[in-house]
């Protein structure tokens, strides 16, 4: 079978979706399917450009802005703290499609156009996504079956003046195509013939948002560089690896805040990933390195310190940490 591999193109650059889908891919092609990706052009990684067939099409930026000032905004935002209470749920996935972009008329359009064409021209047998919100419009067009990893953020939040926007957006371009119009915007995603993959596990989800047609699989992720560790590891030593994510604290917050803590610690060593340099810096029990695949070091972690993202809690849970 040909299988399209699409991805959320993000201009914050993150890449969780990027290592579930990776893996994906893996498993497909160990079974002698034909794969092949499409997402933004700055989404296309070099692992991508030398490995697999791919698609691009124009990345996203933050909110629709000339590139330069996407650039300059993501800078501030690692600075701003929003306060959350404990348990308090704020924003929606529409929240974040229209953060990243994605939510402009011409853009969203114009990459709905571009991935008919790419299904088409290739004809794949379905598609697989990370919720690349344009997919699902051009899923529906094209009628060409689609699979989606899937989490019940996606339709919680729903009801708030951004998913009126985006339904009137989305049914703008399916009106242009004679598709019948959505009563929802949760019907984009939720709809009962997508087949949904659950990167998790049922404790991290809220039961009552899971569909029907869902699959829990807990945790897919496939190493985004193949670099061997910068230093080396240390069985006999116990370690904490702080991952700040795209988008959270600097590295160099954590870096400030741990050299202080690790004094206490002299047994243990802290591993903070992210840092722009080419090889791994050691102060005293502190290691600062741009990347390291987290499988290598979560076997010898006590704990792990992390922005929330799902590939990191779920690694982590599946080692003990």
């Amino acid at each position: 079978m040909k299988i399209m591999i699409t991805l959320f193109s993000s201009p914050l650059n993150t890449i969780g979706s990027l290592t579930r889908m990776l893996s994906a891919a893996e498993y497909y092609k160990s079974k002698g399917h034909d794969v092949f990706f499409c997402a933004g052009e700055k989404t296309i990684t070099s692992t991508i450009r030398e490995n697999w067939k791919y698609h691009s099409y124009p990345q996203s930026t933050l909110f629709g802005l000339p590139e330069f000032l996407s650039n300059f905004l993501k800078i501030i935002m690692r600075k701003i703290t929003i306060r959350v209470e404990t348990k308090q749920s704020i924003g929606s996935i529409w929240h974040l499609f229209f953060f990243t972009g994605y939510l402009r008329r011409g853009y969203l359009a114009c990459i709905v156009k571009k991935e008919i064409d790419i299904i088409r021209t290739e004809q794949p047998d379905f598609i697989f996504t990370e919720m690349d919100p344009a997919i699902f419009i051009a899923a529906k067009i094209t009628g060409i079956r689609l699979i989606s990893t899937y989490a019940s953020i996606a339709t919680e939040n729903s009801d708030n003046l951004l998913s009126l926007k985006a339904l009137k957006l989305i049914n703008s371009i399916l009106k242009e195509h004679n598709m019948p119009c959505l009563k929802n915007v949760n019907q984009l995603i939720s709809d009962k013939s997508i087949i949904k993959i659950i990167p998790s596990i049922p404790q991290l989800e809220r039961a009552h948002l899971i569909p029907l047609n869902s699959y829990f699989l807990g945790n897919i992720t496939h190493p985004v560089h193949n670099y061997a560790p910068l230093f080396r590891i240390d069985r006999r030593k116990k370690y904490i690896f702080c991952y700040p994510g795209t988008g959270s604290i600097t590295p160099e917050k954590y870096q400030k805040i741990l050299q202080k803590c690790m004094i206490k610690f002299p047994d243990m060593i802290a591993i903070i990933t992210g840092v722009n340099t080419i090889h791994a810096i050691i102060q005293d029990n502190v290691i600062l390195c741009s990347y390291i695949n987290a499988e290598l070091i979560l076997p010898y972690c006590t704990v792990v310190i992390c922005h929330g993202g799902l590939n990191t809690i779920t690694q982590s849970l599946s080692h003990g940490v």
